[in-house]
């Protein structure tokens, strides 16, 4: 097994091996917030993202991979999920920051693919910025489909307490499922976009939801936590 490699935050990087992580330098990444990045089942590093930019692992931006509908000041500005049964082909989904009105012209979720059979084997951004929804907020996350093989993507839509599920398929993306639930979150008494910060994480087992978000209720600012139920099969 090769040591594996996570870079992350402004030219930060750890080394994983043996059961010790080792920090290392050198990333060009350069991120406020959220990155993502994947490995081979060797462990071999296969590239990295802050939402903005795909850098390969030769550690430079891959052909095409500048411009992503995502943002350095995104809470969850990445996400990472392979195509289901097609070696090499990655979806790299992508999250705005504050509903597009700190900077930027994406206000959704949007997807782009890379190929990493091109480019000598350092892969290729083939398509990007595929709209899927518009005006969502900084949430994104992941779980394991009931069947064990599809993929749930799951952001949250703003100005509403909508949940938007789509399914990674070997037919592709399908749907949203809509599920309303919890608190809207919107604009608070400022008219600010703040609300729309947060992170959301899926349970392993595909049963429980969890989100985070923060708004100016009053005067003092305002936490919110929620813990909800989750059907990984529908």
């Amino acid at each position: 097994m090769h040591p594996v490699r996570w870079y992350f935050g402004s030219g930060a990087g750890l080394e994983i091996a043996d059961g010790s992580a080792t920090a290392i330098d050198g990333s060009p990444l350069g991120t406020d917030e959220g990155c993502a990045s994947i490995c081979g089942t060797d462990g071999n590093l296969l590239f990295f993202t802050n939402g903005e930019r795909v850098y390969g692992s030769d550690l430079s931006v891959m052909p095409n991979g500048n411009g992503l509908a995502g943002h350095f000041s995104t809470a969850q500005s990445a996400l990472i999920v392979p195509f289901i049964g097609e070696p090499g082909l990655y979806f790299v989904f992508t999250a705005p920051s504050q509903v597009a009105s700190w900077s930027g012209i994406y206000s959704g979720l949007a997807y782009s693919v890379v190929d990493m059979s091109l480019n000598g084997g350092l892969g290729d951004v083939t398509l990007k910025n595929v709209e899927l929804h518009e005006e969502t907020t900084e949430h994104l996350t992941a779980v394991r489909h009931a069947n064990g093989r599809d993929v749930w993507v799951v952001t949250h839509g703003w100005g509403s307490d909508a949940f938007y599920a789509y399914l990674v398929t070997c037919t592709g993306i399908e749907g949203p499922v809509v599920s309303n639930a919890g608190e809207a979150i919107t604009q608070d008494i400022w008219e600010q976009f703040i609300p729309a910060i947060g992170c959301m994480d899926i349970a392993g087992q595909g049963d429980r939801l969890a989100i985070t978000w923060g708004a100016f209720a009053s005067e003092d600012a305002r936490a919110h936590l929620e813990v909800l139920s989750f059907d990984n099969t529908t």
